[in-house]
């Protein structure tokens, strides 16, 4: 039975008027991605950040980043975001917190999976607890940031502005605001080619024009056990590809899913539905 709006009529009313009208605006969305116990999670996380007493922006910026979040990596990343943020509650400001809300649907989009979605939450604490005064200018460019780098990258960058201004808090607003030259130089040094989440959706299109069937590009369950001739013929598939200048992006991606899709159908496996392209990411 699918959960009204009018269920939760005691939340509702505690909210107040201007945060009850952005749940309505968000409740279509909402009630499309969640379940109904992730609805309850998403109705009672706004009442607990509510009773938090930091303001209704705190409150508003979470109902209108949790189902973006959980439609781009499950609502499960929901709760890891309430609870981070709850850790982070005592160590900072209700402005950081609203950032850290406004960004997330940005970085779910660019993480893709909930694991390294969970892992760019432990790096935002980490960095809270090293440098506390860098997360803000950090969240303010995150979109910058992720449009250049991996969750790997990421965490090596933000390493270096620790480690080299961990005394100057000047110096840190400067360098995690991508204001000063060290900033950019090691952006430029992390930053190892093309990324894969950039092209992910021109090669399933590719490939579905190929052979003319449904590919998925993602991992296998964890408990899922390949066939052995799915196994011989896997391949590590990098979350970058280095640009050359005769060779387009796209092409360079293309090639090692190309070459298992042909060995796929040269050991005429059987036919399915939608085939899986087997990626092996490298750890971040």
């Amino acid at each position: 039975m699918a959960l009204q709006l009018s269920d939760y009529q005691d939340i509702i009313d505690d909210l107040g008027d201007t945060t009850k009208e952005v749940l309505e605006a968000n409740w279509q969305e909402a009630a499309r991605v969640f379940s109904p116990r992730g609805l309850d999670t998403y109705l009672r996380g706004a009442a607990g950040l509510k009773s938090l007493g930091r303001g209704t922006d705190l409150v508003e910026s979470f109902l209108e980043a949790a189902p973006l979040v959980a439609r781009e990596v499950g609502e499960q990343a929901v709760s890891e975001l309430l609870s981070a943020a709850i850790q982070m509650f005592s160590k900072t400001s209700a402005s950081v917190l609203v950032l850290l809300f406004s960004t997330a649907p940005t970085a779910a989009a660019r993480m893709g999976e909930l694991e390294l979605f969970k892992g760019y939450l432990s790096l935002l604490n980490h960095l809270l607890a090293q440098a506390p005064r860098a997360l803000r200018p950090m969240l303010e460019k995150l979109d910058v940031l992720l449009a250049h780098l991996t969750l790997g990258g990421l965490r090596r960058w933000a390493m270096w502005g620790i480690s080299a201004y961990r005394n100057d808090f000047n110096g840190q607003a400067e360098y995690f605001g991508l204001k000063n030259d060290s900033a950019m130089n090691v952006l430029k040094k992390e930053q190892r080619g093309v990324l894969f989440v950039d092209v992910q959706r021109r090669l399933i299109m590719y490939l579905r024009a190929l052979w003319g069937r449904d590919f998925s590009c993602a991992q296998p369950p964890a408990t899922l056990k390949p066939a052995k001739a799915t196994a011989r013929i896997s391949r590590r598939i990098s979350s970058t590809y280095r640009m050359r200048l005769t060779i387009s992006p796209c092409p360079m991606a293309r090639r090692p899913r190309a070459w298992m899709c042909t060995v796929r159908r040269r050991l005429m496996l059987p036919r399915i539905s939608c085939i899986p392209v087997i990626m092996t990411m490298p750890k971040v």
